[in-house]
């Protein structure tokens, strides 16, 4: 169960206020962090193992509950990032769900300890999120340096995302706990 949308909707709205404000200004070896792609892929992973969870409890896991938070995460957060930048409307929602799809997929689907999970998609969602974007921003006609933007900014961000990553895992985690979901006993 997703938190309620007056929870929701602020939370991710200062977060990318956050991301188009105070994040240039956290630059460090020339990148900026992500902080909308690591709040939304630490939801879905969230999610992703509350899935996995329910699967022991005689329920069955199904995909899209593990990563259906996440992409509405990824969406809402996508759309309120555009609209401060001066990106193409949907671009960074679009990046930013399929990256959310990628990491639930990985999170209900490998039977792996969350640290090594979290090795994993961090840096396979970096990669997802900025190539899709840089792909958008081309077919929108605008200039994508592509070696310049795997070797400078998403290799140093896969790196900076994986530093932040479990912050915003444990900060988030209590708020998964209380919006699990109620199970039925007999």
């Amino acid at each position: 169960m997703s938190p309620s949308p007056y929870f929701t909707i602020p939370f991710l709205l200062i977060v990318a206020i956050l991301q188009s404000t105070a994040a240039p200004r956290l630059i460090v070896a020339g990148v900026r962090p992500d902080l909308m792609f690591v709040f939304v892929t630490a939801w879905t992973m969230l999610a992703a193992f509350r899935a996995r969870e329910l699967q022991y409890v005689d329920e069955p896991p199904t995909l899209w509950r593990g990563i259906n938070d996440g992409v509405v995460w990824a969406f809402t957060g996508g759309i309120f990032l555009d609209l401060l930048s001066g990106a193409p409307l949907g671009t960074s929602a679009l990046a930013l769900m399929l990256a959310a799809m990628a990491a639930g997929i990985f999170g209900v689907g490998i039977a792996a300890a969350a640290p090594i999970l979290m090795i994993i998609i961090v840096p396979i969602g970096t990669f997802i999120y900025h190539l899709i974007f840089l792909t958008e921003v081309a077919l929108a006609g605008r200039p994508a340096f592509w070696s310049y933007a795997v070797t400078k900014v998403i290799l140093p961000s896969v790196v900076f995302n994986l530093a932040l990553f479990p912050v915003a895992y444990l900060l988030l985690s209590p708020l998964s706990r209380r919006t699990e979901r109620e199970r039925l006993q007999w």
